[in-house]
C-alpha cells in the first residue's frame, strides 16, 4: 500500500511513522481510512498526524478499537474505495458485532464495489445472519456484486442453513437457484437424500442452474452416484433422462450399461435422450461381455432379452456386430427382423443397405416392413451424406 509522499500531508504522516516495522500496516491502514485532506487545510505546526495512544492495532482479533473505527469508516466515509476497504479488513478482524453493519452495506450502499465488499466480508465471518441478504444480493444486476455473493455462500455452512438454501433452490431466480443448487451438492455428497432429489429436479431447470446441478452430480462418488443417476433416467422429464444418461457415461460401471440399455429400448424415447444414451453406452463399451450380448441376441429364449441384446450391439456393437444383425435379417419372428435393422442404421452399417433391400422384399406384408424401411432410408441418407 503507497503512502504518499509528496506535499505537507504526506510529509506530516512521514514525520509519524515510528521505526519498528510492525507498526507500518497499521499506519498505512489510517492513512487510507482517514482519505486525503481538505482542499484548504493548513499543516499543523509541530502536531504529528496520528497519536500512538489512540492508533488501533488493525489485523488484531479482538480489538475493539480498531472495529470501531472500521465500522464508522464503513458508515460515514464519502470515498467508496475507503468504504470498501474498511468492509474487507472487518471481515479479516474476525469480529461477528459487525455483521449487521456488513448487511447494511451489502444492501443499502450505493456503490456496487463496497457491496461486493461486504458480501466477501459475510463470506468471510461466515455468520448464518449474512444467508438471507447474500441471495437477496445474489440476484441483483451488478456482475461483481453477484459473484461476490455467490463465493461468500459457499463459505457459509450448508446444512446449517438448509432450510434456506432449498427454499431457494426451488422458488428464488435463476442467479439465486444455481447458487443454492451448488451448495446442496456439497450435502448430496455426503448422502442427504434431501438435497440430493432437489439437485436432480436441478437438471430440468434453466442451463446455468442444470450446470450446477449437473456439476454437483459430477462430483458425488460413483457407489452413491449411479443409483441415482439409474433412477434419474426414469425421470418424468427428458431433460433429466438426458443428462443422467450423459453423467453415467463416464462413471465405468458395470451396473450402467444395463440400465441405459433398459432405456433405450424404452418405447415412444425422445431421440435427444436415445442420443445421449447412444453416447453413454458407447464410452462404456469396454464393460460390455460382447460375447453374452451377441449370443442373446442370437438365441435367448425370451424375446424381450433378444431385442435388447440387438439394440445393445447396434449401439456398442464391434466388427461382428453387422454381420449378426445381418443374418438375423432372416430370422422368422418379424419383430426380431425390425429390430436387427434398426440397429443396423444405429450401427450406421451403410454397407449393410443391400442385405436390407432384400429383408424389405422379403418382408412385404408384415410388421417388419415399417421398420426395415425406416432403416433402409437412414442409412441412405447417411451414405449420401458421405459421398
Amino acid at each position: 500500500m503507497s503512502v504518499p509522499k509528496d506535499g505537507w500531508y504526506g510529509s506530516t504522516i512521514m514525520r509519524a511513522l515510528p521505526t519498528s516495522r510492525c507498526a507500518w500496516p497499521t499506519l498505512a491502514l489510517v492513512a487510507l481510512l482517514a482519505g486525503p485532506p481538505p482542499a484548504n487545510a493548513q499543516a499543523p505546526e509541530e502536531k504529528p498526524a496520528v497519536e500512538e495512544d489512540a492508533t488501533p492495532a488493525v489485523g488484531v482479533a479482538g480489538n475493539v478499537k480498531a472495529v470501531e473505527l472500521l465500522t464508522d469508516r464503513l458508515e460515514t466515509s464519502d470515498s467508496f474505495k475507503v468504504r470498501a476497504q474498511a468492509a474487507v479488513l472487518l471481515g479479516r478482524m474476525g469480529d461477528r458485532k459487525c455483521v449487521p453493519v456488513l448487511v447494511k452495506a451489502l444492501v443499502y450502499d450505493e456503490h456496487f464495489v463496497v457491496r461486493a465488499a461486504a458480501a466477501t466480508a459475510l463470506g468471510t465471518l461466515g455468520d448464518e445472519r449474512g444467508v438471507e441478504p447474500l441471495f437477496v444480493a445474489a440476484a441483483e444486476p451488478e456482475p461483481l456484486v453477484r459473484d461476490a455473493c455467490a463465493r461468500a455462500l459457499t463459505r457459509l455452512d450448508a446444512r446449517a442453513n438448509y432450510d434456506a438454501i432449498s427454499r431457494y433452490a426451488k422458488e428464488g431466480t435463476v442467479e439465486q437457484r444455481s447458487v443454492a443448487v451448488g451448495r446442496l451438492g456439497d450435502l448430496a455428497r455426503t448422502g442427504d437424500e434431501k438435497a440430493t432429489e432437489i439437485v436432480v429436479e436441478g437438471l430440468a431447470d434453466e442451463r446455468s442452474v442444470r450446470d450446477a446441478a449437473a456439476a454437483a452430480l459430477a462430483d458425488i462418488p460413483t457407489d452413491r452416484a449411479v443409483p441415482i443417476l439409474i433412477g434419474a433416467l426414469n425421470h418424468e422429464e427428458g431433460v433429466v433422462r438426458a443428462e443422467a444418461a450423459r453423467l453415467l457415461g463416464p462413471r465405468q460401471d458395470v451396473r450402467a450399461v444395463h440400465a441405459l440399455a433398459t432405456a433405450y429400448d424404452r418405447a415412444g424415447e425422445q431421440e435427444r435422450v436415445r442420443s445421449e444414451i447412444r453416447r453413454a453406452l458407447e464410452r462404456l463399451r469396454p464393460l460390455v461381455n460382447m460375447d453374452t450380448v451377441a449370443k442373446d441376441a442370437r438365441s435367448a429364449p425370451d424375446k424381450q432379452l433378444r431385442a435388447r441384446a440387438i439394440r445393445l450391439l447396434g449401439v456398442v456393437g464391434d466388427p461382428r456386430s453387422a454381420s449378426i444383425m445381418e443374418e438375423l435379417l432372416e430370422d422368422q419372428d418379424p419383430f426380431i427382423v425390425g429390430m436387427s435393422a434398426l440397429a443396423l442404421a444405429d450401427l450406421g452399417s451403410v454397407s449393410s443397405t443391400s442385405k436390407l433391400e432384400e429383408a424389405l422384399k422379403a418382408s412385404k406384408d408384415t410388421r417388419a416392413a415399417a421398420p426395415v424401411e425406416l432403416a433402409l432410408k437412414k442409412l441412405r441418407r447417411q451414405r449420401e451424406l458421405q459421398r
